[in-house]
């Protein structure tokens, strides 16, 4: 099952995301589209991940998908500073799931 979550990154930028729900967890990914896809694109990849008990977490990056505050960020209008914010959405996504102790290791 694909549940739809999201989180406010510091720099306070809704981000959506997307993750599994595997009954036992005994390893957790990370997944994280490349330019234009959004956090759809794993879902089958959740999906086989999730019979192999591994947690699966995908996001949508700043400007992507869901994660454009209400159509206010876009990247095809991005500057190069914009697209050097992913850091930001994929370590706090990171944090999300250290927070949830589905992280033992990074």
């Amino acid at each position: 099952m694909i549940e739809t979550t999201h989180f406010i990154t510091t720099d306070e930028i809704t981000i959506y995301a997307i993750k599994n729900t595997p009954k036992k967890v005994v390893s957790s990914v990370l997944c994280l589209p490349m330019m234009p896809a959004t956090k759809e694109s794993y879902i089958p990849l959740m999906q086989l991940l999730e019979e192999a008990n591994c947690l699966a977490y995908a996001i949508d990056f700043r400007g992507h998908g869901e994660s454009t505050q209400e159509g206010s960020l876009n990247y095809h209008a991005f500057e190069d500073t914009d697209h050097q914010k992913y850091r930001i959405d994929a370590s706090e996504a990171l944090m999300q799931l250290s927070e949830a102790g589905e992280v033992t290791a990074i």
